[in-house]
């Protein structure tokens, strides 16, 4: 039998659980025009769950999103991600992260980063288009370029989807 408190209703928590707590937040930075689309090639947009929204974070040059990701241009020779059409880029918030679980919270941000991946993988996939996840990237050159603030946001890792090379 649950137990009851006397007095007024508890607050509602700040953070209602690890995965409540948003603490990833996800960028799309398209490489590619895409008619009709919100969005333009080479803008960092940030993907707003709870509000169902895309909203500009920054505008910027593809070419230093690419060169920050790749160490070089999608056009360049021999260019390893050379069909890539978007990425999206997960960013761990340190404050949204910690704020109820302290240190461990990094470990449950990572944790979501790891959900959110493989759903994106598997939806990407589905659809006919494949993905790369990988994390050798210069993290503070690739914050400054996405316009985030690097001691606040940790880049955990960037997946990038274009055509599927699978039959």
């Amino acid at each position: 039998r649950p137990v009851r408190r006397a007095g007024p209703p508890a607050r509602r928590a700040a953070v209602a659980s690890a995965g409540a707590s948003y603490s990833i937040h996800v960028l799309l930075v398209p490489f590619v025009s895409i008619p009709d689309a919100p969005f333009s090639q080479g803008q960092v947009i940030r993907v707003a769950f709870l509000e169902r929204a895309l909203y500009l974070l920054k505008e910027t040059v593809a070419a230093d999103v690419e060169e920050a990701c790749f160490g070089c241009t999608l056009d360049a020779e021999g260019a390893a991600y050379a069909n890539a059409a978007f990425a999206i880029i997960y960013a761990f918030d340190l404050d949204a992260g910690t704020l109820r679980y302290g240190a461990r919270g990094y470990r449950f941000g990572l944790l979501e980063c790891g959900a959110m991946t493989q759903q994106a993988a598997l939806v990407a996939n589905q659809q006919g288009f494949g993905s790369c996840l990988f994390g050798g990237f210069a993290d503070s050159q690739l914050a400054s370029v996405l316009g985030l603030r690097p001691q606040a946001m940790l880049v955990s890792c960037v997946q990038v989807f274009g055509e599927s090379n699978c039959p």
